[in-house]
């Protein structure tokens, strides 16, 4: 709390209004690490977890959240090149994807906000550049 509340109260000096927070963790969150004599300080620019692809309309507690689904799939070699064999059932992670990998397309492409989104200097124009060019050949390079 001390942490969070000397980062606000320097944001405030510096810009003139303390900024939001609370529970969300959808914008960017700050992480501390104290112990003994080493201290480290973490800023998760993604906001919510990355294995929330964006890809579920009715959000469910799947049995394997999205990005270990993609390692399992990474792991195994499989590039989309050949069958695929989903020995699991339930909510559909592992095919989707498996799929999403297949087609060559961007993690996280369908969501909407990360935490650097909200940062002071975020150049709007630039990432509308760079999802377009990710949405029209899967990648972003």
């Amino acid at each position: 709390m001390k942490c969070k509340d000397a980062i606000v109260d320097r944001i405030k000096r510096k810009c003139g209004r303390r900024p939001d927070s609370g529970p969300k963790r959808d914008q960017s969150v700050i992480h501390l690490y104290w112990k003994d004599e080493v201290c480290l300080v973490f800023i998760d620019t993604s906001g919510e977890s990355l294995s929330k692809r964006g890809y579920r309309r009715i959000p469910l507690k799947a049995p394997m959240q999205e990005t270990l689904a993609a390692a399992v799939i990474l792991a195994t070699g499989w590039k989309g090149d050949g069958n695929l064999v989903n020995p699991m059932c339930g909510s559909g992670t592992l095919a989707i994807e498996a799929a999403l990998i297949g087609l060559g397309r961007s993690p996280g492409l369908l969501r909407t906000n990360y935490g650097f989104m909200h940062w002071i200097g975020f150049d709007d124009s630039s990432w509308k550049v760079l999802r377009r060019k990710a949405k029209a050949t899967g990648q972003p390079n």
